[in-house]
């Protein structure tokens, strides 16, 4: 029986394990500059163990999504986990830069499946119109990762060798696996008892037909691009630009950030929860929080203080992160409840390419603008602009979407048609 206490202790365990995919992901980031003589790395290919492990993470989300729909999320998150731990601690005691690429290759591959398993333990709990609050818990995983590293890499690393960084990490990724497997049980959606009746095919298998022919799903994944450009290219270069634009202090560039990164963490679960209790408003409210970020990113762009930094920080936080929890959660509301990993699994795929691409985008326009502080933020606000109109188009599809194969169910057994987030878009 899906209890509001043990949906939610699910909520936390799916949030851990989120959570530590993101710290043996970022965890390069922590100790790059430190271990790259062990490795006979120059600065100039820092990045590139990180751009192997999002060649796996990026391949494992198109897929991952379709292994978690087949066999389930539990046991799913539990075969990522599992190698993604042991992965991490041994990329501690390589010193091959070869071996390091193929670990972080490898790791990519495990954790990639993380999100799409995470979304639908959510989705197998939750009725449509509460799911935004349990995916707004979920995404404060990303902003944590971002934190805790910055909070822990340094001390670790001060133990001795950056390689503590790595066992921490990997021995904690084992432990949630652990309590992913303990806590959890397998539940049947409501919606996979429809499925099975109305789809000839397996719903897994039936999955990609029905997203293509969704227009609902595509804007989401396309809206979630732009957006995700603006987010994450933002998160990686905010510090930067900072030190080389401005001149500030390193240590004070990072306050900076971590204040940035405390408003994004701050503001997921409580915008998620705050448009639950509004009836399910998913579109309206996303919107708004994008065209604020795309505002709020050209207005930084023309910050030239400290203090003023310090202060809009935060702010750009809120609107640079608030809108996941309701673009996350409506990704598993336009599909049906069977074929929520195949949808959240992809969706996350297209968007990791915009987080990708960002990041060089802005080394090019910083190098050819002469170290143009606002043009680099000009091109960040970009992405979210263009996913204004892309998601507020979401809202103007007209009916329930198409490729539904029966209505979802509340936790007492009604049909949630009537609280469907689409009402109110």
């Amino acid at each position: 029986m899906r209890t509001d206490r043990g949906r939610w202790v699910v909520v936390v365990v799916a949030t851990l394990a989120y959570l530590v995919s993101f710290l043996d992901r970022l965890g390069w980031s922590g100790v790059a500059t430190t271990a790259a003589d062990d490795f006979g790395l120059p600065v100039a290919t820092l990045g590139v163990f990180t751009s192997l492990f999002f060649v796996g993470y990026l391949l494992s989300s198109l897929l991952g999504g379709f292994v978690v729909d087949r066999f389930g999320a539990r046991r799913t998150l539990v075969a990522a986990l599992v190698p993604l731990g042991l992965l991490t601690i041994g990329f501690g005691f390589v010193r091959s830069a070869a071996a390091g690429a193929a670990i972080q290759l490898l790791m990519g591959l495990a954790a990639g499946v993380d999100f799409a398993a995470c979304m639908r333990l959510l989705a197998e709990r939750f009725e449509r119109a509460r799911r935004a609050s349990a995916t707004g818990v979920l995404m404060m995983a990303s902003s944590a990762g971002v934190l805790v590293v910055g909070l822990v890499a340094a001390p670790l690393t001060g133990l001795g060798s950056w390689t503590w960084v790595f066992v921490v990490f990997g021995a904690v990724t084992l432990l949630v696996a652990v309590a992913v497997r303990v806590v959890v049980t397998d539940v049947a959606a409501a919606a996979d008892v429809a499925a099975a009746a109305d789809v000839e095919r397996p719903a897994w298998r039936a999955a990609l037909p029905t997203l293509t022919r969704s227009p609902r799903w595509l804007l989401l994944a396309l809206g979630g691009f732009g957006a995700l450009w603006g987010t994450w290219g933002t998160t990686t270069w905010m510090q930067n630009l900072m030190v080389l634009g401005h001149g500030l202090s390193p240590s004070r560039a990072g306050l900076v950030v971590s204040a940035f990164g405390l408003g994004a963490v701050v503001a997921k679960p409580i915008i998620g929860a705050v448009c639950d209790r509004l009836g399910a408003a998913r579109v309206v409210p996303m919107v708004v929080i994008l065209a604020l970020f795309t505002a709020g990113l050209v207005g930084f762009g023309f910050l030239t203080t400290p203090g003023a930094f310090f202060v809009a920080a935060p702010l750009l936080g809120v609107v640079a992160f608030g809108y996941s929890p309701l673009m996350n959660s409506m990704v598993t509301e336009v599909m049906p409840d069977a074929m929520v990993g195949a949808a959240a699994g992809l969706a996350n795929g297209v968007w990791q390419v915009g987080s990708v691409l960002a990041p060089a985008a802005v080394g090019v326009v910083f190098a050819a603008s002469g170290g143009s502080f606002p043009a680099v933020f000009v091109t960040l606000a970009a992405g979210p602009l263009i996913a204004v109109p892309l998601c507020w188009l979401v809202g103007r599809q007209d009916g329930p979407a198409d490729v539904s194969d029966g209505p979802s169910l509340t936790s007492e057994g009604v049909p949630d048609d009537a609280v469907s987030p689409w009402a109110r878009p």
